[in-house]
């Protein structure tokens, strides 16, 4: 199967591209081990470069293949766009228009960073919390502005909204978010760490000045009550416009029974996407929990990018980008 897509990358890839594009292709569809197995002869010892080049791009397993039409079928054509570049070499090649049963994405803009082209009511969940520390949180904070910078054009159809998530800063106050009947009303963001930056708006160059002019709260991560805020926003969609809840988590949630509780409330109501960054992608049982916690199939709902310093290119911002909008250009 790994030789058959071989043969299909091999003509669909760019001028240019040579054995790598071809090789990120087959492994997406087939599974990294199999496709080293299959192409290493084939490709040489350049492979060991792509291998260490610490590539962001995420891998789909041997038994989920991207179906056409499907939003990873979507992010693959990414991979042969110019945020490639990133991956080990310039290449800034003309890429056809691809086209799918969902829509069609065409040429990137000049710079290689994706547009938004649908309709979308987008809850962006950014994690603030001390595990990102500052300069994680400021590249995670690029990377939003990367995401929303592609839906600035779009008119009425982007209506978006923003929340920055930490945690109480004090041992009260985590006493009175955490309690399930507080001694009195509560101040979500002095209290709790969940700061509402933005509510449903079409203005998503509003929504980006604010989100470039937070500062950094630290603190713990509160998950689940920023889940709960962004399923009660939900109800203020629009009817015609598919709702998706983006969630940027960089580390351990508290209370995980309650985030799961929570994810799995608001499904029923939103797809909901975890792009785990930093040491969030490293750990291992909480990959396996963003699974579980992501609307299904996971492959196409769950995003990991274990390098900070990659967070703002056009390879990341791109793929985030393709996960979110049904169709880009």
């Amino acid at each position: 199967r790994c030789e058959g897509e071989w043969g299909a990358a091999s003509a669909m890839a760019p001028p240019g591209c040579g054995w790598i594009a071809a090789w990120l292709f087959a492994a997406t569809a087939c599974g990294i081990n199999e496709a080293i197995e299959v192409l290493a002869p084939a490709a040489g010892s350049g492979l060991g470069d792509v291998l260490t080049g610490n590539a962001t791009h995420k891998v789909r397993p041997a038994d989920a293949p991207a179906a056409p039409g499907t939003a990873a079928e979507t992010k693959l054509q990414t991979l042969r766009l110019r945020g490639i570049a990133g991956i080990g070499g310039t290449i800034d090649s003309h890429v056809d228009a691809v086209s799918a049963d969902s829509g069609a994405m065409s040429n990137p803009p000049a710079g290689g960073t994706l547009h938004c082209a649908s309709k979308v009511d987008l809850v962006v969940l950014f994690d603030g919390s001390t595990s990102l520390e500052e300069y994680g949180w400021a590249q995670a904070k690029r990377l939003v502005d990367g995401l929303l910078g592609s839906m600035v054009y779009q008119g009425d159809d982007s209506n978006v909204a923003v929340i920055q998530y930490s945690g109480p800063s004090g041992f009260d106050a985590f006493n009175l978010c955490s309690s399930g009947n507080p001694a009195r009303a509560l101040d979500l963001h002095k209290d709790c760490g969940i700061q509402w930056v933005k509510h449903f708006t079409t203005n998503v160059t509003d929504v980006r000045s604010a989100v470039r002019n937070l500062e950094f709260p630290g603190g713990s991560s509160f998950t689940y009550m920023a889940l709960g805020q962004a399923n009660a926003e939900i109800i203020y969609g629009r009817q015609d416009a598919p709702s998706v809840v983006l969630v940027i988590s960089g580390g351990n949630p508290l209370f995980e029974e309650r985030t799961r509780q929570a994810a799995q409330s608001l499904k029923s109501a939103a797809r909901l996407v975890w792009v785990a960054v930093g040491k969030a992608a490293r750990d291992g049982q909480r990959v396996q929990d963003m699974k579980s916690w992501a609307s299904l199939p996971w492959q196409d709902n769950l995003l990991l990018f274990p390098d900070l310093n990659q967070l703002a290119t056009p390879l990341v911002v791109n793929e985030v980008v393709a996960t979110t909008c049904h169709r880009v250009r």
